[in-house]
């Protein structure tokens, strides 16, 4: 009679996506543990977690690549309050930023048992035999071994155990914080910005953010960190109509005053007047974004495909304006509304905060800035249209 040779249940083939936007991914890459395993299950069996066959590790990306070691990332949420003046200084304002982080590792492809449960001892003991005697470098393939192990005893049978495929991440060296959005907003109000920072304190003042003379150096404007949290992925920023992405040679003034047209849709005023001017300007910008990538790699001769979290960066030109529409009949006092404009993106040092959460910055701005109208004017002004946009001019495209 012959043996049973039926298919297994399961074969090392590892051709299937990995991915590594689970959240205990993010949990681990985050914590103190050196290694992750991503372990199946199988009802109805258990693993034999002393038992594990190394069949191969990854640790650079494949060709064209194939240089660069595999890093992956996630993202850090910190909680910032911003100072004024003589320490220990006056709460001016806050802002919480993603900051991204990142290790190297290396990803080692295993070939694990799980053995049926409720087998006699004996027959778990031969299972565990015959998988001590796999030998990846002579069988390649531990299903090939097993269909000889099976036609030589007649005792074990295909659904008594189960060969799975699985994978384990190792980290090499300490996470590393690459430099984003966050480090800019450091500089900007602690100095040493690369390629520089301005702010216009009113229109047509130029003067530098930071540095000796610099603006918030100046005004003794700093932050501190109160909180800090790991978080699952890296969200991207979505932009709103007041946050525009143009190329080099477009004409900045013009893209402010379709914002500002979007702004006064349902307005209900007519024939308004305009006032537009930069607020701050940042010649370098270094930019990230994240998005999922599909790598594919052969080891032992099977493909492995990893989708895998991709950092990507840009290089712009920043330019914050505030622009205002105002009335014909309130023409004689539109040196108020400009110093209202100018204090209210500045106030709370909310500069910092456009880069950060810009939605949150512009209500600020606009609640900063009907406080200081009704201040000077004892009700807000009809038809008086405040607003900000940020305008980045890239530099380089995204890479």
């Amino acid at each position: 009679m012959p043996v049973e040779t039926a298919p297994i249940s399961a074969s090392f083939n590892l051709d299937f996506p990995v991915k590594l936007d689970d959240p205990e991914v993010f949990r681990f890459l985050a914590g103190p543990e050196k290694a992750w395993n991503a372990i199946p299950k199988k009802p109805g069996y258990t693993l034999d977690s002393k038992r594990s066959k190394l069949m191969g590790s990854i640790d650079h990306y494949p060709a064209p690549k194939n240089a660069d070691p595999i890093r992956l990332y996630w993202a850090v949420e910190e909680s910032y309050l911003i100072y004024r003046g003589p320490k220990p200084g006056q709460v001016v304002g806050s802002f919480n930023t993603t900051v991204p982080m990142s290790v190297l590792v290396k990803i080692e492809m295993h070939a694990v048992l799980f053995i049926k449960d409720g087998l006699p001892k004996e027959l778990v003991e031969k299972l565990q035999h015959a998988f001590d005697g796999f030998d990846p470098a002579k069988y390649n393939d531990p299903v090939v071994y097993a269909q000889q192990v099976l036609a030589s005893d007649s005792s074990l049978k295909s659904d008594f155990f189960w060969i799975a495929n699985t994978y384990q991440i190792v980290k090499i060296g300490l996470p590393e914080r690459p430099r984003s959005n966050f480090e800019l907003t450091r500089d900007m109000f602690g100095g040493g910005m690369p390629g520089g920072c301005t702010v216009y304190v009113r229109p047509g003042e130029p003067r530098p953010c930071s540095g000796d003379g610099g603006y918030f150096s100046k005004t003794n404007t700093r932050f501190a960190l109160v909180n800090s949290r790991p978080i699952p992925g890296l969200p991207n920023k979505h932009r709103d109509f007041h946050e525009v992405e143009i190329k080099p040679g477009d004409d900045v003034e013009d893209t402010i005053r379709k914002i500002a047209d979007a702004d006064l849709k349902n307005a209900g005023c007519d024939n308004l007047h305009a006032k537009d001017w930069p607020i701050i300007t940042v010649p370098l910008l270094p930019e990230t974004r994240w998005s999922w990538a599909e790598v594919r790699w052969s080891v032992c001769g099977k493909q492995i495909i990893f989708h895998w979290l991709r950092m990507e960066t840009q290089e712009s030109e920043l330019q914050l304006w505030i622009y205002l529409r105002y009335p014909d009949s309130h023409k004689a006092v539109l040196d108020d509304f400009v110093e209202c404009a100018r204090y209210s993106a500045l106030a709370g040092a909310v500069a910092g905060v456009y880069l950060q959460n810009f939605p949150v910055a512009l209500a600020a701005f606009r609640a900063a800035f009907t406080a200081c109208i009704v201040q000077k004017f004892s009700r807000m002004v009809d038809c008086l249209i405040p607003g900000l946009g940020l305008v980045t001019v890239v530099k380089t495209p995204w890479h």
